[in-house]
């Protein structure tokens, strides 16, 4: 799998967007700091999936993380960024489509799963008030959202977050086993 991430502002710290090649998918990453700049990507005012991660600031050493959606992402982040109840929030993580084909059914549907995964993994503390169920979707539909979701999953990994990773335990061994999805990343 090839991985290309692109330093927007030519800074590893400011915005940066990340795609697995050949898959429709877009992530953007910043931090809180630069949500204007954020706002001038076309991304941001998609349908997409957004997670907003910070620290705990009753333990530092603890992740927070919230996961919403939106028809237009940016306007859902502006409100959030006056909400006292998100002043953790240091960074943001935008999922959305390059060929604009995710509809609010599907990002329902990633929002739901993202905040499971969150749980199960129990790598951070969720923030999210409701824990929505996935909303019905075809059999064909939910294949290619949870092959999404998986790609999802492996990017923000190589961007150096680990609340989506999960650990299952073999009936057969009883050994521990991070579920990671397995890839390659090439730099040029």
């Amino acid at each position: 799998t090839v991985i290309r991430l692109f330093l927007v502002e030519g800074d590893a710290q400011g915005l940066r967007t990340a795609e697995v090649m050949n898959w429709t998918g877009q992530l953007v990453v910043g931090p809180r700091t630069l949500l204007k700049n954020l706002g001038q990507r076309p991304e941001s005012r998609k349908t997409g999936v957004y997670i907003l991660v910070g620290r705990d600031p009753e333990d530092f050493t603890s992740t927070m993380v919230y996961i919403g959606e939106s028809d237009n992402v940016y306007d859902r982040l502006t409100s959030h960024n006056s909400d006292p109840k998100k002043d953790f929030w240091e960074s943001t993580i935008l999922v959305t489509s390059k060929d604009e084909n995710l509809t609010k059914t599907d990002v329902r549907y990633l929002e739901s799963r993202l905040i499971d995964t969150v749980s199960r993994a129990n790598r951070a503390k969720l923030v999210n008030g409701t824990s929505p169920s996935p909303p019905p979707i075809s059999e064909a539909d939910m294949a290619v959202m949870d092959d999404f979701l998986e790609r999802t999953r492996m990017v923000i990994s190589v961007l150096g977050y680990d609340f989506l990773r999960t650990v299952e335990i073999r009936k057969e061994t009883g050994i521990d086993e991070t579920e990671s999805p397995s890839f390659t990343l090439t730099a040029r």
